[in-house]
């Protein structure tokens, strides 16, 4: 039988699971009420255990547990016995190894996938708001400028006009891509952005970011 779960003292130095785990090999008992090199163990014996081949499921990072073959009459085991056993817990070994890693490559692909929606959710938004930006803001100016280039004596409004038109197409350029973030990193543009929008009350004022960004 597989054993991962003991009581809490009998992992302590001493004890049998210590003991077998310690040993990084199979360890035969012959007479275990009788055992000598650490204190035997109690449910073993309550069920009249004498012999037994006690072999650690042994992984790379940590051991498992413990695989026994236990005997209700005092018997040697003979080599092909001790490798049979040896050999199934080289097998749930690598089983559980292998669960774990592939467990963990699902939770990792999990998370990739939902990165992966958050960036295309954040690309949809930028979308979103830049139509939204061109066709208010920016088709608005267009607009007026076409209707005061049908009457005469508007030129400083046209200009006016033109100059905010100007400053929101760089404005918008600079929101897609700051100049700053190639210039300084990642950090510093971050910064500025929630400086800026600080400024227009998009966001609440921010902390300073730590130099490790």
């Amino acid at each position: 039988a597989a054993r991962d779960s003991w009581s809490p003292g009998s992992w302590l130095p001493g004890f049998a699971a210590w003991f077998y785990l310690r040993s990084q090999a199979p360890t035969t008992i012959e007479d275990l009420p009788n055992e000598t090199r650490f204190v035997p163990c109690q449910l073993l014996m309550a069920h009249g255990v004498v012999s037994s081949i006690e072999v650690p499921i042994s992984a790379k990072t940590r051991p498992y547990g413990v695989l026994s073959a236990n005997s209700r009459t005092r018997r040697i085991f003979t080599t092909d016995e001790i490798n049979f056993v040896w050999s199934i817990a080289n097998v749930l070994a690598t089983s559980i190894e292998q669960r774990r890693a592939t467990t963990e490559l699902d939770e990792k692909r999990e998370r990739l996938s939902a990165l992966s929606r958050r960036l295309l959710d954040a690309q949809e938004a930028e979308r979103r708001s830049i139509a939204r930006e061109l066709h208010d803001d920016f088709g608005a100016l267009l607009s007026a400028l076409k209707l005061n280039l049908q009457r005469p004596g508007t030129e400083a409004e046209n200009l006016s006009l033109v100059d905010q038109a100007i400053q929101q197409v760089r404005d918008l350029a600079s929101d897609l891509r700051p100049s700053i973030l190639d210039d300084l990193g990642l950090a510093e543009a971050v910064s500025w952005y929630a400086a800026r929008a600080s400024e227009t009350g998009e966001v609440p004022p921010h902390e300073p970011l730590p130099d490790q960004v």
